[in-house]
């Protein structure tokens, strides 16, 4: 994760955070705030140990921290979110894709990827949680493509029941291990995988040309993949002015 996402999603580090009541044994952490999804207030505050602890669990919360009701990344939406939609009108959400999956760092890997071609990410965190709060669901409906990254059986099914427009994704195997999105982003490949599940919710030309002209105008900041995914997609439109460099 580059310093951009860093700052984004307000991480921080705790060189000596405590595994026990005592304070006997510490050990460092990445932090990072969950926020209240209208007030902007932390209600919650997570730690990933960097490295072996003690317990073995990699990850903790700050004494009093609630999560109940509440989705990590709610401080990277787009402003229109926290507004009532416009009666009647289709607004440029209608063309933004909105991702939900599990665990804080598949969700800063995704935005990191391709917040810049109009993806947006909630995560679940890491709590097992399976129901998604009202005001998720109805900030899912604004969009144009909703993608639900999950991989249990069951709780895949719960999301989708949720939200039955979202196209659900699994994660890529390989040798029998799971590849997870930040280890995606650590192959160049993440980006194709995102634009290639929210095209799959897109079935009209004018919403795949958008999504097309997104990946266009944010060319230089995205991986191989996103790339690849706009020549195909520009074979398909017949958009003759895009010509990609090697």
């Amino acid at each position: 994760l580059q310093p951009d996402t860093w700052r984004a999603f307000s991480l921080g580090y705790d060189a000596a955070r405590s595994l026990t009541s005592d304070r006997q044994q510490t050990h460092g952490a990445i932090t990072w705030p969950v926020l209240h999804e209208s007030t902007g207030t932390v209600t919650a505050v997570r730690y990933r140990y960097a490295g072996a602890t003690v317990t073995g669990d990699r990850y903790d919360s700050l004494s009093g921290s609630r999560t109940v009701g509440r989705l990590f990344g709610v401080q990277c939406l787009p402003e229109f979110t926290r507004y009532a939609p416009d009666a009647g009108r289709v607004n440029a959400e209608a063309l933004r894709c909105l991702v939900i999956t599990e665990g804080e760092f598949n969700a800063m890997s995704i935005w990191q990827a391709c917040h810049a071609t109009g993806i947006d990410v909630l995560s679940f965190g890491s709590e097992g949680q399976r129901t998604l709060p009202a005001w998720a669901v109805d900030v899912a409906q604004r969009y144009g493509a909703v993608v639900a990254w999950v991989d249990s059986a069951a709780k895949a099914q719960d999301v989708a029941q949720q939200l039955p427009h979202a196209v659900a994704l699994r994660s890529p195997e390989e040798d029998g291990t799971k590849q997870d999105a930040n280890a995606l982003l650590l192959r160049g490949t993440l980006g194709g995988l995102i634009q290639t599940a929210r095209l799959s919710c897109l079935r009209r030309p004018a919403q795949r040309e958008s999504v097309l002209w997104d990946i266009w105008d944010a060319r230089d900041t995205l991986d191989a993949g996103q790339r690849h995914v706009a020549q195909r997609l520009a074979q398909e439109l017949g958009a003759k002015c895009i010509t990609w460099s090697a």
